[in-house]
């Protein structure tokens, strides 16, 4: 058997080659070329001595295939999932025996078949007398790093309507997506996924979730207010309470307020009297924060620079 201890330059220059090629392949949102596929489909039948299926349905999603190989196989859709070839969503085995090949290694041909039927259609399952075929994806939407990532919409989408939801690589229910305005504390706190958890929570808000009860304030000073929040199966939430020293409206404005050691009291006096003149805003800190000046301090560092909390000085935070 052909053995390779080392690439040479010319074939690690063909890495990100075959990379760019199969993540293509993978993301690939075209219509599926059916000639194409139902072709390469034949092929990989003949290479393992099958003969190939006489039918062929082509339905618009997995979850169609799904429920139309169940109905071929005397099964649940579950079940038929086990019977499941996942075509260009397997790209990254195929990847791998594709540069095999283009590194000599002919035992690796076999799956050739295989590579072509992943470069023209989605998913598709395999039975004795019929094959179901589905169409690729009509839409995908990633993240920065690669991760399936919507927060407004399907991050994958399907031809049929049909779609996956996620935020960040984790999956959710359609429904905290198309009907945020359903998210309730309740809901929040029933759910046992803690990443499904904190998508529902930005999709709430977090300020919102901690005022909504069961938040302690756990210290106040002139700088502002700390509150947390045990959630189960997660870490708190504590998020400090600041005050806006400008005010909004009511006729006050930040020029009308002396300079001096006296601006402070006057910004306090004003706060207490006129409240619903200063915006009041919550950010969230680390679950470790103790004090309002601790966590003003935390916001205020920096990679290169952390504030101790015996340096702090109003203002650092800006």
């Amino acid at each position: 058997m052909k053995r390779i201890d080392k690439l040479t330059p010319e074939q690690e220059a063909q890495l990100p080659v075959y990379r760019d090629k199969w993540l293509k392949i993978g993301l690939c949102t075209d219509p599926a070329n059916k000639e194409e596929a139902e072709k390469w489909i034949d092929e990989a039948y003949k290479i393992i001595g099958y003969k190939p299926a006489s039918q062929k349905f082509w339905v618009s999603s997995p979850k169609a295939g799904a429920v139309k190989a169940g109905e071929l196989l005397g099964t649940t859709p579950q079940q038929a999932l086990d019977n499941t070839v996942y075509s260009q969503h397997e790209a990254g085995w195929l990847s791998f025996y594709d540069f095999m090949i283009f590194l000599g290694f002919d035992e690796c041909e076999k799956l050739i078949p295989l590579m072509n039927v992943a470069q023209n259609c989605g998913w598709w399952w395999p039975m004795d007398e019929a094959v179901v075929i589905s169409d690729r994806p009509e839409s995908i939407h990633r993240d920065d790093r690669g991760r399936l990532h919507n927060p407004d919409g399907a991050a994958i989408m399907y031809r049929d309507g049909w779609g996956v939801y996620a935020v960040h690589g984790v999956r959710i229910p359609k429904w905290i997506i198309t009907e945020p305005n359903s998210i309730t504390p309740e809901k929040i706190e029933k759910e046992r996924n803690a990443e499904i958890r904190r998508v529902m929570l930005d999709k709430f808000g977090w300020d919102k979730y901690l005022m909504t009860g069961g938040a302690e304030c756990i210290d106040k000073s002139e700088l502002g207010e700390l509150w947390r929040k045990e959630i189960a199966d997660d870490e708190p939430l504590v998020m400090v309470r600041l005050v806006d020293s400008t005010p909004k409206y009511n006729g006050f404005g930040k020029e009308d307020i002396p300079e001096g050691p006296d601006r402070k009291r006057i910004m306090r006096e004003l706060q207490e009297q006129h409240p619903e003149a200063f915006a009041t805003y919550l950010e969230r800190v680390p679950p470790d924060m103790k004090t309002v000046k601790q966590a003003l301090c935390w916001q205020a560092s920096t990679e290169q620079h952390a504030i101790e909390e015996k340096d702090y000085v109003m203002g650092d935070e800006t």
